[in-house]
């Protein structure tokens, strides 16, 4: 079951947050907890232009932004994460952005994975590039 999540689910969210963390690419980065509850609750805060959504294995953080060449908003995550509940996370994210106006729903991988790439392709979306990434202090 997916719904949007409440203050109440702030530990829980914390907790899979530590799972996403550990499955990610993003390993390298020590986790903070207070920084993960206080971007959890700030996007809580703003409901019009952020959504939180929990399933019992996962959640998805999602916000609106606008096209920097156009007058149009898309959708793009911030965090998402789910065990089996990917495919729900996912229609709850698009219809919400539909809702609010959004022209496009941007997922980022940052896992790395196939397997990721291929739910992701198989739930309608369109892979149209990769996510380069240099870190800082490890330049050629």
């Amino acid at each position: 079951m997916v719904r949007i999540a409440t203050r109440s689910d702030l530990d829980r969210l914390v907790e899979l947050g530590w799972q996403a963390h550990a499955a990610s690419n993003n390993q390298h980065l020590p986790i903070s907890e207070d920084v993960w509850r206080k971007t959890i609750s700030a996007m809580m805060l703003r409901p019009w232009e952020n959504i939180v959504l929990i399933s019992d294995d996962g959640f998805l953080l999602g916000t609106l932004a606008e096209y920097p060449y156009a007058a149009a908003k898309y959708a793009i995550d911030v965090a998402f994460y789910a065990q089996g509940s990917g495919r729900s996370l996912l229609k709850h994210f698009q219809a919400w952005a539909r809702r609010k106006g959004a022209k496009e729903v941007v997922i980022v991988n940052s896992f790395g994975q196939s397997r990721t790439d291929k739910f992701l392709q198989a739930a309608g979306m369109q892979n149209v590039g990769g996510m380069y990434v240099l870190r800082l202090g490890e330049e050629l």
